[in-house]
């Protein structure tokens, strides 16, 4: 008997949104939040959350991947800057 995922990763239970709720958390627009999960778009993201299937015509996102998407973007802007701020002139 396998363990529900909440259980696994935490004692936060995972939440799924919607595709439209995802969209507004991301602040993408519709066209650019597709292009980033289509491996053959310039635009593709390999680290941005995948959907799961939540019946025949529905998909959803997991609320916590796509917090973490955006805290490593954040992370990636903090260290451009660090590097751009106090990395050239030692």
């Amino acid at each position: 008997m396998s363990m529900p995922l909440s259980a696994v990763s935490g004692s936060i239970p995972l939440q799924i949104v919607r595709p439209a709720e995802a969209q507004r958390i991301t602040g993408l627009p519709r066209s650019v939040f597709y292009a980033k999960q289509k491996i053959n778009d310039h635009l593709y993201d390999p680290t941005f959350p995948k959907s799961v299937k939540l019946g025949a015509r529905a998909r959803g996102y997991i609320l916590q991947e796509l917090q973490s998407w955006i805290e490593a973007r954040m992370l990636e802007r903090t260290s451009a800057l660090n590097s751009v701020v106090g990395g050239g002139a030692n």
